[in-house]
């Protein structure tokens, strides 16, 4: 290799390293709001984890194809960095139509489970006995002990009192209030809806920055400013309200009158869009994000 072919080479390969750092520093900054919501709802690390090797699957597997080529496990854990094993059990579950991994539970969610499941903590008919917190084979320490390893038995009664799973007598008496750990009341309706507005707006920004895309960019804007005040913060949420909700309102009249009738789709083939309105409100600090 000659010397401006190295030099070449290197400054690639420095820039390549300084793309990947600021990517990589962009999702620890997209995922925090992102994981904000899996801990009220009581999703697990490892659970959260399992979902993630499995989209990284699929997207080796669906949106890295070569041409006439057939996508090989090898080929996908080269992509993904994942072992040849991981690949074939993940590939073989989405070719199963299964989409999660049951082995992977939130250990409140454990704990609870083994309360109204295990015979030594349940009584007649399965109902779950109540506990003295430490101090006797079977207690709350014990079943936390036996579901949770390591975790400790008051964290993780604190945390099964903070969602009212559980609840303590005055006299020390601990009763199972739930079988389920349920951080927070997010419906699977709007469970989706989440899912869906992130999604819209992280693919238009993919395709945007796609150099292989295939036509011009698609439409993405933001305004923002830093130095609101209470008062001023309060009237903008008016003004975004009111002429956002006008906005959507000319677009969703447009679609309306321009889509296909359903009397006459037959084979046509079909575009899907959705435009998105959001506002985003935090202190200076970054201290309190809404």
């Amino acid at each position: 290799m000659n010397g401006a072919l190295a030099i070449r080479s290197d400054a690639l390969l420095t820039m390549s390293e300084d793309v990947k750092k600021g990517l990589l520093a962009a999702y620890r900054h997209l995922l925090r709001p992102l994981v904000r919501v899996l801990i009220r709802n009581g999703v697990a690390f490892g659970e959260y984890v399992e979902a993630t090797k499995q989209v990284f699957v699929a997207s080796a597997r669906e949106d890295f194809t070569l041409p006439n080529k057939k996508m090989s496990g090898s080929r996908v854990a080269i992509l993904t960095g994942l072992t040849r094993k991981d690949v074939k059990r993940l590939m073989e579950l989405l070719d199963s139509g299964l989409d999660q991994d049951t082995g992977h539970v939130h250990r409140a969610a454990r704990v609870l489970e083994g309360w109204h499941k295990d015979p030594d903590f349940t009584g007649p008919y399965g109902i779950p006995v109540e506990l003295v917190f430490e101090g006797s084979p079977i207690s709350f320490s014990e079943l936390v002990r036996k579901y949770s390893g390591d975790m400790p038995a008051r964290a993780m009664l604190e945390e099964l009192k903070r969602v009212a799973a559980v609840t303590e007598s005055e006299d020390g008496k601990i009763k199972a209030l739930s079988r389920y750990y349920i951080s927070s009341e997010l419906d699977p309706a709007n469970a989706k809806y989440y899912g869906d507005v992130i999604h819209d707006l992280a693919s238009t920004l993919e395709y945007n920055f796609n150099v292989d895309k295939e036509s011009s960019q698609r439409f993405e804007r933001w305004v923002m400013n830093e130095r609101l005040d209470d008062k001023a913060m309060l009237e903008f949420q008016e003004l975004v309200n009111k002429h956002g909700q006008q906005f959507l309102e000319l677009l969703d009249g447009w679609l309306s009158r321009n889509e296909v009738p359903a009397d006459k789709l037959g084979n046509k083939a079909l575009k899907v869009t959705r435009v998105g309105v959001y506002l985003y409100e935090a202190d200076s600090d970054g201290s309190s994000e809404r």
